[in-house]
Parts: structure tokens; C-alpha cells; sequence
């Protein structure tokens, strides 16, 4: 390897990591940057018998989840390497909670409407790596 092509691995590495911390955000710096978290109401609404495409930052791999209105949520995530889970979800001081399919434990965050999709913000991770859009019902028959 020449001089030349070091320095462009080198140059590639340090674009990759300067991509990475600019989508690096927290809540604390949303609400500082005067960002309104939804309501539960607003929460339940675009959540309730709605198919939520999740996103991590960072990757174009789609998890989508169907959020039942009893409840109950059917996650596929294969893109990731799991399965298709049910656990259950609900909302709580402000908050969207749900049961965690890839380790059973609950998980809690504040939900921000962006321009055209919703970053969520779990109080367990360090940065809201969430993204996710919505799409009306079920229409991937999750669960059928």
C-alpha cells in the first residue's frame, strides 16, 4: 500500500466518523434546542394500529413493528438477524414503553416528531439511534 492510498483510507475513515457523531444527538440536546416531545396522546395516535418502520441511525436495515391497539406489538427483525417477536408496549409519563424483543427488559423513551419521520430517544442508550416512519394497519400481516 502506496502513501497515496493510505491517505485516502485515512480520509474515508475520518468522513465516516464525522458522519456518525453529526447524527449523534441526545434528548437532553433536542429539549435544549427547545424540541417538544409528543404527548402520549400524540404517541397513541401514530402508534395505535399503525406499522412503525424502525430505523437505527447509522444503517438501512428496517425493522417493522406493528403496534396493536390492545396493546401487544409484533416485531419483525429479521433485517437484524432476530426473529419475529410479540412482547407487549404502552405509554408512561410522557413516554412510549415497550418490552424489548432483543432482551426482554422494558424500555422507555421521549418521541420527536422530525420532517419526515420520528426520532425516538430510549433513556437506556446514550444517543437516540431510533428512526421511524408510519404506515396505516398492519399491512405485512405481522402476527397472521
Amino acid at each position: 500500500m502506496n502513501i497515496l492510498s493510505t491517505g485516502k483510507h485515512c480520509l474515508a475513515l475520518v468522513c465516516v466518523l464525522c458522519a456518525t457523531q453529526a447524527f449523534a444527538i441526545t434528548a437532553t440536546d433536542l429539549l435544549a434546542q427547545g424540541a417538544t416531545p409528543l404527548s402520549e396522546e400524540d404517541i397513541k395516535a401514530v402508534s395505535q394500529d399503525q406499522t412503525l418502520d424502525h430505523k437505527m441511525l447509522g444503517t438501512r436495515l428496517v425493522a417493522p413493528i406493528y403496534y396493536g391497539t390492545n396493546g401487544t406489538r409484533i416485531v419483525n427483525a429479521t433485517a437484524f438477524g432476530g426473529k419475529i417477536y410479540n412482547t407487549k408496549w404502552w405509554t408512561d409519563n410522557g413516554k412510549r414503553c415497550e418490552i424489548s424483543a432483543k432482551n426482554k427488559d422494558t424500555q422507555c423513551g421521549l418521541v420527536f416528531k422530525r420532517e419526515k419521520d420520528y426520532l425516538v430517544c430510549f433513556d437506556q442508550e446514550e444517543q437516540c439511534a431510533w428512526t421511524f416512519t408510519a404506515r396505516p394497519g398492519n399491512p405485512d400481516k405481522l402476527g397472521e
